[in-house]
């Protein structure tokens, strides 16, 4: 659960960010548990966070932008993909009409590990954005709140 965390927090991050128009170096190791996890996929591009001993490759399968997240042993750590927030678990949706009424969803990530599945959302109002985690239970957590 811990890991499942950390790699959302990360995600929250990565997407509230612009990757940098330079790859990172990946070792064959990495390069060959994509192919074999994800066959076909184009057009990837990868991302290293420092410290962290995690990379995630962002592409292309079957017309569809994905990531996964790898450590340095070519684990597959999660995988993600954007979706539209009407995919949203209805608790979720609830929980956002409550707590966050006055926000508008941005963007939305859905986030599998272990066949748990947990949804990275950036929030925006016209004084801040917001970056939380949302969990099918409902919960949510807020990872950064940052003034426009």
């Amino acid at each position: 659960m811990k890991k499942m965390f950390l790699i959302l927090a990360l995600v929250a991050v990565a997407i509230t960010q612009t990757v940098s128009a330079a790859d990172e170096k990946v070792s064959p190791r990495l390069t060959q548990a994509l192919v074999k996890e994800f066959s076909g996929a184009q057009a990837i591009h990868w991302q290293a966070f420092k410290g962290k001993d995690i990379y995630q490759a962002s592409f292309i399968l079957n017309h569809q932008r994905l990531f996964a997240f790898f450590n340095s042993d070519g684990e597959l750590l999660s995988t993600g993909r954007y979706v539209a927030e009407t995919n949203l678990p209805i608790l979720v949706s609830k929980t956002l009409a409550a707590r966050f009424a006055d926000f508008e969803i941005k963007e939305v990530v859905e986030y599998t590990r272990d066949g748990d599945t947990q949804y990275a959302l950036v929030l925006e109002n016209s004084k801040k954005t917001v970056t939380a985690n949302a969990y099918s239970d409902g919960g949510i957590a807020v990872i950064s709140r940052k003034k426009k």
